[in-house]
């Protein structure tokens, strides 16, 4: 019986052993995320105009802010290495610091680069963000070299601007770029002038432009010419993918004027029930028609029951 209970003792004290080194990697790994969000004080106030910073604006009592938290832990980790430097400033011990930086709710995310501020307004999960991050400090406009390389893009990126023009075409590269410069933040722009994508996306010769969204794309009246803000216009008109969040879709005042929403209210687990699963999709096969196309937004709403 003795021997019995030494056993168990020893067995007890290896359990906890292991269970303390386990709670130390975990302390360790927990660490290690944390130390990738640098924590500001008030000399960010000059700080800011020197290399590239993702901010976040935050107060401690903030339910929003720290259901985002862990989120904002992933984007440090995610790019961890990189020359953008990920941080977080206290709006409630620095009043003044925030205030000089407009911040009136929270969260707010702010990018900072190369002197200029890019606020971020879009959904808060890691992808979007980092892709907000990537856009406001790379190029305006990418080349895609090779048919392979947009296909490859179309499978990453919901939205997708593409220009097709001849290497002497300067005039559409140029109006082109100015309204990539105003939009880089919301869409990605993307120019070629390879012909085997030419041919596949069935572009004659000159300039056209395209949008590639749901598994196809539709193609800019190039016969309205080279006009920035016609353009412009239509770039804005195509920036949300056939059946979009509401959220998305009546939060963009340029959305809410321009065309008709058609709203499909479905419970959150939809998908389980055979029925709705095929509403949504043949609402869905409605909103990629051509036909509804020019004139109708297509939104969903999830309800929760």
């Amino acid at each position: 019986a003795r021997k019995s209970t030494v056993t168990k003792s020893t067995c007890l004290l290896q359990t906890m052993n292991w269970l303390w080194q386990v709670w130390v990697l975990c302390a360790i790994l927990t660490s290690t995320v944390f130390s990738s969000v640098i924590e500001l004080d008030d000399s960010f106030s000059e700080q800011w105009k020197t290399g590239t910073w993702l901010v976040k604006f935050y107060a401690p009592w903030c339910g929003y802010c720290k259901r985002f938290e862990p989120t904002w832990n992933d984007i440090g980790s995610a790019m961890g290495g990189s020359t953008v430097q990920v941080a977080r400033l206290d709006c409630t011990m620095f009043k003044d610091v925030a205030a000089g930086f407009g911040i009136r709710g929270m969260p707010t995310v702010k990018l900072f680069h190369q002197g200029r501020v890019f606020e971020y307004e879009g959904k808060r999960d890691t992808r979007p963000i980092i892709d907000f991050v990537q856009r406001a400090t790379g190029p305006a406009v990418i080349k895609v070299s090779n048919l392979s390389e947009l296909s490859q893009l179309m499978k990453l990126k919901a939205v997708i601007y593409l220009l097709l023009h001849d290497e002497n075409n300067s005039n559409a590269m140029s109006v082109y770029k100015n309204i990539a410069e105003r939009h880089v933040l919301n869409s990605w722009f993307y120019e070629s002038s390879n012909e085997d994508i030419r041919k596949h996306l069935q572009v004659p010769t000159g300039w056209g432009l395209l949008v590639l969204k749901d598994g196809g794309f539709y193609a800019y009246d190039n016969a309205k010419g080279l006009d920035e803000d016609q353009i412009s216009l239509w770039v804005l008109e195509e920036r949300f993918v056939a059946l979009s969040s509401v959220e998305l879709v009546v939060t963009d005042e340029h959305a809410r004027n321009e065309k008709l929403i058609v709203l499909l209210s479905l419970p959150a687990n939809y998908a389980n029930v055979p029925v709705l699963g095929k509403s949504h999709t043949a609402v869905y096969s409605t909103a990629k028609s051509r036909r509804y196309h020019p004139a109708f937004y297509f939104a969903f709403h999830l309800m929760i029951m």
